[in-house]
């Protein structure tokens, strides 16, 4: 696995809350911040195959995507 994503001390509180103690209070903070978490992963997937693509086919396809993605 090796590869680590960073994220805000609200959603680590917030999770550890939830998991820990059980307080299911912050339920729509946790989904809203996993959300944009994803979101931003999938772009950089996405930006990176956009990049260093193998043919211009696959890079053009991963901006498109990538285009569509920045719509959200």
């Amino acid at each position: 696995m090796g590869k680590n994503v960073l994220i805000s001390k609200r959603l680590f509180n917030a999770l550890c809350r939830y998991h820990i103690h059980e307080e299911h209070s912050d339920e729509a903070l946790i989904k809203t911040e996993l959300e944009d978490k994803m979101m931003c992963h999938a772009k950089r997937i996405v930006y990176s195959e956009h990049k260093t693509g193998s043919t211009e086919e696959h890079r053009q396809k991963a901006f498109e995507v990538y285009q569509e993605l920045q719509k959200r």
